[in-house]
């Protein structure tokens, strides 16, 4: 059978992490990537992050979202979540993990789940499982019929093709062997999926943005990465200068990466409401002007779509719809 790429070290393993935030979330991905980058007590995060570490053979990268509950009654604020966090996991991830508590398990799980779907669509469901934490002494098979007991867990699990894992949050601090297991049952997963991550249409742009961003940030370093060679080279030969290189290359890659998400995900982070956009549109003409010195824009009519994004300010996000304005017109400048 064939092999993910990621455990050839061809590729990163990315997993994105949903859930109701608090604890257990974090336990767990600090279980996957087997290092403490979530502190005992943080029960919440602001922002998506993500996280690397090399452990099980393997290139792993976890991305954490917000609690979603907290962003139910925000559609708009929900897909600005989203949106960072297909940045922050782009290309794609190999796996998407649901995971929330034992004793939480609730109608509001089913209807993060349904927001999760209705965002990323439903082919996302091929690539999840649900985690049940827990710190229970018990054996699984009864907290398995615990669990399934629960009407709301039924039908998470039916939604994720009957994947489910129960994860002990104790033993997988003190047992590497427990986190392993997860592991496999991901890998079990990616098999059956053809090997392939997770991509979609918002996946694809986001990639496409990011790598366009890499290049120019690439550019922009070109004399400081002849600077750095010239330095290698008085200093190393052979062996340890293409040794030296590589990571110098790899860092400089890395980094150029983690500029470039960041800058991509501000962008498509922004956005506005109908409302907001029928009213800035009247007022584009008289900024049109304006748009067309700032971007190399000609005529009223580019104007006017350009003073849509502006007027953005009518809804309160003036400095974030001037950064768009200035993004773009920073895109179009290097074409």
């Amino acid at each position: 059978m064939e092999e993910p790429p990621y455990l050839s070290g061809d590729a990163e393993f990315t997993v994105l992490l949903f859930g109701r935030s608090g604890r257990s979330q974090f336990s767990l991905a600090n279980s996957i990537l087997r290092t403490d980058v979530f502190d005992d007590e943080l029960c919440d995060i602001a922002e998506s992050q993500r996280h690397r570490n090399e452990a099980f053979e393997r290139k792993l990268a976890v991305v954490n979202t917000p609690n979603l509950s907290e962003y139910e009654a925000s559609q708009k604020e929900l897909k600005r979540v989203f949106k960072m966090s297909v940045c922050k996991s782009s290309p794609g991830p190999y796996v998407v993990l649901f995971a929330f508590h034992l004793n939480n398990i609730s109608p509001s799980a089913v209807r993060i789940l349904e927001l999760v779907t209705k965002y990323f669509g439903d082919s996302i469901l091929n690539h999840m499982m649900v985690v049940v934490c827990h710190e229970e002494d018990k054996e699984d098979s009864a907290l398995e019929k615990k669990v399934k007991n629960n009407r709301d867990f039924r039908e998470l699990i039916e939604k994720c093709g009957q994947r489910y894992h129960l994860f002990n949050e104790r033993k997988a601090r003190r047992d590497e062997k427990v986190s392993k297991q997860l592991l496999e049952k991901m890998d079990d997963m990616v098999r059956d999926n053809g090997c392939r991550f997770y991509s979609n249409h918002q996946y694809q742009e986001a990639e496409e943005r990011i790598q366009t961003e890499e290049r120019f940030i690439m550019k922009g370093r070109k004399k400081e990465m002849l600077t750095k060679r010239k330095e290698l080279e008085s200093r190393y030969t052979g062996e340890g200068l293409e040794k030296e290189l590589l990571l110098f290359e790899t860092r400089i890659r890395v980094e150029n990466r983690e500029k470039a998400e960041r800058k991509i995900s501000e962008v498509l982070g922004f956005t506005l409401t109908a409302v907001d956009y029928a009213a800035a549109v009247g007022k584009g003409a008289a900024l049109g002007a304006l748009c067309g010195a700032v971007m190399g824009f000609e005529g009223m009519a580019v104007g006017a779509a350009v003073g849509a994004v502006v007027g953005g300010v009518i809804g309160g996000a003036a400095s974030a719809a001037w950064g768009y304005v200035t993004n773009a017109a920073a895109q179009m400048n290097r074409r």
